[in-house]
């Protein structure tokens, strides 16, 4: 199972702890999130991917950051793309798992809610909180399938009381995991007190807390030391290390490593600080804090408060003091009257509880990843679809079509499939040669005639006559050779993803002369401005528009299928609606098909020229700005226009010359890397395609922009 846990702060010791429960549950793991400190590239083994730097209180800070992250999370796609399911802690990374998970997550993908603290926000009653709630509750029914939380308080007096969200809950206590297993740590002597050293330890954010402890240290010399370790939360305080320094018997001894130092720390104090009041009357009342695990796994005796959540943990254990109030006085008349008796009898009830009671198992984190996983359903094998639709829309291939009926038949023998060969009025043999072939195998091949002539009008009539018994539409192109198992790879690739369309790369290929320099220049930068399917890739991601391979039926359908109004550039326009209807598409790294270029400058012109008229189209038609990479060919035209001028200035044939000039020198640096002289002509080649498309981009823009006008 592949998780991807969204964290509000890397650098946060609990963040490490859970990469590393549900690493030992099984899950592979990838973390995302923000950071209150610079945070390494791995966390816990696992690869880390840092948003950006937030700071503690700073509300407006952090969700203006949110929203940066989520205008920039196209370019995290790959995150959602392979996870099985999305773990966000608190609301604000709950936001973010909403958006990847519409967007690029898979089908089977389900969001997980992880709730360890529940904000002050969250508990006013102004229009603020009830807005704020009023968020958490839609992305909830949006997206969440259950809510993890860390204490049953939590559940019966916010989610109970407070929401009327209706999700199956995880409790995950703030037990203490070790990776080698659980732990039975040995007794501890700690010497005699007084003075009774009290241990602070973990998220320190309490400045009631701080004064309670210092007031007694100071008035009474030598009946107790505090010892204070952590994170400091310097927001909340008045001035958290003047206060210590200035108060003899406290101290401040740094951060320190969960779990590696848990026991040495532990093992030095004879109670643990277990009263939070940073939210006295709400989350301080209800959470169970880390350090009332890790005090009791290694014999510390905990002080809690009476009413709250923590104390009654302790009561139903037997264990540790409560202070009927949280004050200074209290603790004074419990620690004045406490002798090393009465605390050897507090300390042996910590020591009698099961050490599996403060920890996590490697059987309980097992049992935490199998809860997540039994969330999502099982995704479709092979086997559990029906046979696939693969489309072949051709005119005038007799020199291909064997070839790649041949291929598909042996792949049949693995894949079900139907092949239809949707012929626009082939005049070289063609239908002739899938005649053959229907006879030889009348189940699996099918000749149908496409008397529009167009390849959108091909698949268009081709799902129409036989899609009704298919999940998958393939399409594949005659003029182009694939990997013998293509339709296998796609199919795997969109039962894992759960992609509404898979797409695939291109490498172009030359059997020599001209189509040698067509090949080179489509491969190269120069020729495809850089398309993401123009190159072969080590991880497959969600685009926008690649070239088509596989389409689910029921997509190709609700979109109303191809445009068959136009010529070319059908497939990007078909790619635009499926977008806006909220279909998505995968470009996959698991294969790609070889296709062969027009071997004539005349047909590579003719070609070139009707890409550019149906993009500008198709432009017009959903109201979209040109990208960058196709900026630049739209302004070759103008420039060779310029020429005119040149007579008269030299400057007008500037453009002209510096377009040129990339080209016939990229051209020839390609050459030279390839020692072959028809790849050095692939600047030519790609000066010829430039010209073209951008030709046929302001022939479009003046005859079709003129109709939508």
């Amino acid at each position: 199972m592949h998780i991807l846990y969204l964290t509000h702060d890397l650098s946060d010791p609990t963040t490490a702890k859970r990469l590393a429960m549900l690493q030992a549950g099984g899950a592979k793991v990838h973390v995302a999130g923000f950071a209150r400190s610079a945070p390494p590239p791995t966390i816990a083994g696992c690869p880390a991917t840092d948003f950006g730097r937030t700071y503690n209180g700073r509300f407006l800070q952090r969700i203006l950051s949110v929203r940066r992250t989520l205008r920039r999370l196209r370019q995290h796609r790959t995150l959602f793309a392979s996870a099985d399911l999305i773990l966000a802690r608190n609301l604000e990374m709950l936001a973010i798992a909403e958006r990847g998970w519409q967007h690029f997550a898979p089908k089977h993908a389900r969001v997980v809610y992880e709730v360890l603290d529940i904000h002050r926000l969250l508990l006013r009653e102004d229009i603020i909180g009830k807005r704020i709630r009023a968020l958490e509750a839609k992305l909830v029914r949006s997206c969440v399938a259950a809510i993890v939380t860390s204490s049953p308080a939590f559940i019966r007096e916010y989610f109970d009381k407070r929401t009327a969200l209706q999700r199956p809950f995880i409790l995950v206590e703030n037990k203490v995991f070790h990776a080698q297993g659980l732990l039975t740590p040995k007794p501890a002597p700690r010497r005699e007190g007084p003075p009774w050293r009290i241990g602070w330890f973990g998220a320190i954010r309490c400045q009631k807390s701080l004064d309670i402890l210092c007031e007694v240290a100071n008035a009474n010399p030598g009946l107790l030391e505090v010892v204070i370790r952590g994170r400091i939360a310097h927001d909340q305080f008045r001035g958290f290390q003047a206060q210590v320094d200035a108060t003899p018997w406290v101290s401040y001894l740094g951060p320190y490593r969960n779990p590696e130092q848990l026991e040495e720390i532990y093992h030095d104090v004879h109670f643990s600080w277990a009263i939070d009041m940073f939210e006295e009357g709400q989350n301080s009342t209800w959470l169970l804090p880390n350090r009332i695990y890790e005090g009791g796994l290694y014999g510390t005796v905990p002080i809690t408060a009476s009413g709250v959540e923590t104390s009654a943990l302790t009561a139903t254990l037997g264990i540790g003091h409560t202070l009927a109030e949280p004050k200074a006085e209290s603790l004074k008349q419990f620690l004045s009257a406490l002798t090393p008796a009465a605390y050897q009898i507090l300390a042996n009830a910590v020591a009698a509880v099961p050490p599996a009671t403060w920890q996590f198992s490697q059987a309980d984190c097992a049992a935490l990843v199998g809860q997540f996983a039994a969330l999502s359903p099982p995704p479709p094998s092979l086997a559990s679809i029906g046979p696939a639709l693969v489309v072949i829309p051709c005119l005038n291939e007799a020199a291909h079509i064997a070839t790649v009926l041949a291929q598909l038949v042996e792949e049949s023998r693995n894949i079900p499939m139907r092949i239809v060969v949707a012929d626009g009025g082939s005049t070289d043999g063609t239908v002739e040669i899938v005649q053959i072939w229907n006879k030889q195998y009348p189940q699996l091949i099918t000749y149908l005639n496409n008397p529009k002539r167009l390849q959108s009008a091909a698949v268009n009539l081709a799902v129409e006559t036989y899609g009704a018994d298919a999940d998958f539409l393939i399409r594949l192109d005659a003029h182009a050779s694939y990997p013998p198992d293509f339709c296998q790879r796609i199919l795997e690739d969109a039962i894992a993803t759960n992609a509404d369309s898979v797409t695939c790369s291109i490498l172009t290929v030359g059997k020599g002369g001209f189509q040698d320099a067509v090949a080179a220049a489509q491969n190269s930068i120069l020729g495809n401005g850089g398309s993401s399917h123009r190159a072969a890739m080590r991880e497959g991601r969600w685009v926008d528009h690649a070239h088509h391979a596989l389409m689910r039926i029921a997509a190709f359908r609700a979109v109303n299928g191809y445009d068959e109004a136009f010529t070319h550039n059908e497939d990007g326009e078909l790619d635009a609606r499926l977008g806006k209807a909220g279909y998505r598409i995968w470009l996959t790294a698991k294969t790609l098909h070889t296709y062969y270029p027009r071997a004539t400058p005349s047909a590579l012109f003719k070609q070139y020229r009707n890409y550019g008229k149906g993009r500008v189209r198709n432009l017009l038609k959903h109201r979209a700005r040109p990208r960058l990479r196709q900026m630049v060919p739209v302004a070759v035209m103008p420039a060779i226009l310029l020429l005119v001028f040149a007579p008269y200035t030299s400057l007008a044939a500037v453009p002209f010359l510096l377009w040129a000039g990339i080209c016939l020198g990229y051209g020839l640096l390609l050459g030279w890397r390839e020692r072959r002289v028809t790849i050095a002509l692939s600047g030519v080649a790609a000066m010829l395609m430039h010209a073209a498309w951008s030709l046929g981009f302001w022939e479009g823009l003046f005859r079709y922009g003129r109709k939508r006008a």
